[in-house]
């Protein structure tokens, strides 16, 4: 004799009523699952699209890398603050020696003009 034969018919009919409500909560379940599987379709599909504009990003980050060494490269070669002040004394040391020069010149061609003057008067070219 097995556990069905213990089973009178009035629990045998709850437990088909019982079985059948798990039937229908399981259906309801699954319902749920597949309303769940469209929606993850539907955040794949986002998923996908934000993938693509990581990909567009990491080409425009690849793209200014690229700009910023080539313009590290170009700043590498521009001269430094010590050496331009470097320069500069330099520039000015000789600026400083071309208008002694010129102050000489000019002081000279003025005692010239006078001598001229003064020998003039003598000659009476004047």
């Amino acid at each position: 004799m097995g556990w069905y034969d213990v089973v009178d018919m009035d629990q045998g009919g709850r437990i088909l009523k019982k079985l059948e409500s798990h039937d229908l909560e399981f259906a309801r379940i699954g319902k749920k699952l597949e309303e769940h599987d469209r929606r993850f379709d539907a955040h794949d599909l986002k998923f996908d699209s934000i993938d693509r504009r990581f990909d567009e990003n990491a080409k425009r980050f690849d793209g200014l890398l690229n700009l910023v060494l080539e313009h590290n490269k170009k700043i590498e070669t521009l001269a430094t603050k010590d050496e331009v002040k470097l320069l500069r004394q330099e520039m000015l040391s000789h600026h400083d020696q071309v208008m002694v020069i010129l102050l000489r010149l000019d002081q000279e061609r003025v005692f010239a003009n006078a001598r001229f003057e003064r020998l003039e008067q003598k000659t009476g070219l004047t």
